[in-house]
């Protein structure tokens, strides 16, 4: 049920999110579970392989997934990164980590709902799948080549 919803737009109302709630939350959405422990999970999401990081002592969690080796960027791409996170990325950030680019959401664990928890799970996802395209954290709304730009002649 709450694929349904989320994939209709809608994200149901729940609490502040708990270890238990991450695990219902990550089992509904995930079609498979390769890892899971008290402090982190490794699942597929929409074909894509997602980790979650649960780090009670630092109070922190994150949802992260790789994209591609950051020694097979170029410059026009790094350029693209740093603009995208300034202003296309939302909630979740382009990453660079042990010689990979990430695409990586991040959140204090006592201040998290589940509804940002499933809205950060998606955006991690949408980053990744928009990287080299539109490098934006949800899906543009508009078709490229038929955006309305006031610019052009």
């Amino acid at each position: 049920m709450l694929i349904a919803q989320f994939q209709n737009g809608e994200i149901p109302s729940r609490g502040i999110l708990t270890y238990l709630k991450a695990d219902s939350i990550i089992t509904e959405l995930a079609s498979e579970i390769k890892e899971k422990d008290a402090s982190h999970w490794v699942f597929i999401y929409k074909e894509r392989k997602l980790i979650v990081l649960y780090e009670r002592d630092k109070n922190r969690i994150n949802i992260v997934h790789a994209i591609t080796r950051s020694s097979d960027l170029n410059k026009k791409e790094m350029k693209e990164i740093l603009s995208a996170n300034w202003y296309k990325t939302n909630d979740v950030r382009y990453s660079f980590h042990d010689g990979w680019l990430w695409s990586n959401f991040s959140h204090k664990i006592n201040t998290l709902t589940e509804e940002e928890f499933v809205d950060g799970i998606h955006q991690v996802f949408t980053l990744a799948k928009n990287y080299g395209t539109y490098y934006m954290s949800i899906d543009p709304v508009w078709e490229e080549e038929k955006q309305d730009n006031i610019f052009n002649d």
